[in-house]
């Protein structure tokens, strides 16, 4: 079977809001390319293949980041108040609410973030079947670094009844925005605030603190990129060269979200 081409951008620590406008240029370039692709597809005699030899497919993107502090709520989680922001911002941290599914959650150092940005219509699967995709691949991660996790009637991934891994999306024209982050060496204190995922009592844990040795971003990124590359049939492609374009494209675009 062939794979898609996906180009990763490793962000490094970002804010929250310059890597949001940053997702949704990419979005908005594979929305465009692929009204492109479909105009290729009425008139299949153009026989254009695009330089990295996938003919009229449209581009697929994954980000990879580590935000600073950030509370995010999600379309669903109506309760989020502006008292309530308030007492989050005095932490020292950003909120914002945003188009994605999902309730209130939070990202910050220690934590993996990744955002695919993905033409479902071109990989041949739906919404449903992208957010299990999306658990297996966090499922498979855990399990690189001795962490056995699972999936349950709740999104997202577990160890027990402890939540390790959180999933909100949005998909627009059938591109993705939004996606998953994975507790593994973050300060889960800061989840105390919160009611995570509107989940009353949940507890959540790290790769760090349920093998007892220090798990970092940067080697769980490694394990995460390979299992992504498994579960979704891509094959990865650098783009360190492609970010200052994007990021400065960014700063002119406007963000899909509410500032507290």
């Amino acid at each position: 079977m062939s794979k898609h081409l996906i180009r990763v951008l490793n962000l490094g620590k970002r804010s929250f809001d310059d890597v949001l406008r940053t997702q949704e240029v990419l979005r908005q370039r594979v929305i465009a390319q692929n009204s492109i692709s479909h105009q290729r597809s009425l008139f299949p005699f153009t026989n254009d293949v695009g330089g990295d030899g996938y003919p009229g497919e449209p581009e697929n993107f994954l980000i990879l980041v580590e935000h600073w502090p950030v509370y995010t709520a999600g379309l669903r989680d109506k309760a989020f108040s502006q008292e309530d922001a308030n007492k989050l911002k005095a932490l020292g941290a950003e909120v914002y609410r945003t188009n994605r599914g999902g309730l209130a959650t939070f990202h910050g150092p220690g934590q993996l973030v990744a955002y695919p940005i993905l033409n479902l219509k071109a990989m041949g699967f739906g919404l449903k079947e992208y957010v299990a995709r999306l658990e297996h691949t966090l499922v498979q991660t855990c399990a690189a670094v001795g962490v056995s996790a699972k999936t349950t009637d709740e999104t997202g991934v577990w160890v027990d009844d402890r939540k390790i891994g959180s999933i909100g999306v949005n998909a627009k024209r059938y591109v993705t925005l939004h996606g998953v982050a994975l507790n593994c060496s973050v300060d889960l204190s800061w989840f105390d605030h919160i009611t995570p995922c509107g989940l009353e009592g949940v507890e959540m844990t790290s790769l760090s603190k349920e093998t007892g040795e220090e798990i970092n971003v940067s080697e769980t990124e490694r394990h995460f990129l390979s299992s992504f590359s498994k579960v979704f049939e891509t094959s990865p492609s650098s783009v360190s060269d492609y970010v200052p374009a994007a990021i400065a494209d960014a700063k002119n675009t406007p963000m899909n979200a509410r500032v507290f």
